[in-house]
């Protein structure tokens, strides 16, 4: 579960980031939660970003079927437009 998040931390030179994630893989990882909050706070420095803990992982796409994911973390990372 640590290592999923260096797989999405990929963006050069963050500006913003925002995650949601599964509650239970907050459960899971425990006290463990702090080594996933320092990692992004080495990856952003100095930069903003938030994650959002919560249950239901519905997802839903036109012409495709209602699902539900478990443990997730997805990510949005956004870099400035120079």
């Amino acid at each position: 579960m640590l290592s999923a998040v260096d797989e999405i931390l990929t963006t050069k030179e963050p500006y913003f980031g925002f995650f949601t994630s599964c509650i239970g893989r907050r459960d899971l990882l425990g006290i463990k939660v702090f080594k996933v909050q320092q990692k992004m706070k080495e990856y952003f420095k100095d930069k903003d970003f938030l994650v959002v803990y919560s249950a239901g992982e519905g997802i839903y796409k036109p012409d495709d079927d209602f699902y539900y994911l478990n443990e997730t973390i997805t990510s949005a990372i956004f870099k400035k437009n120079n």
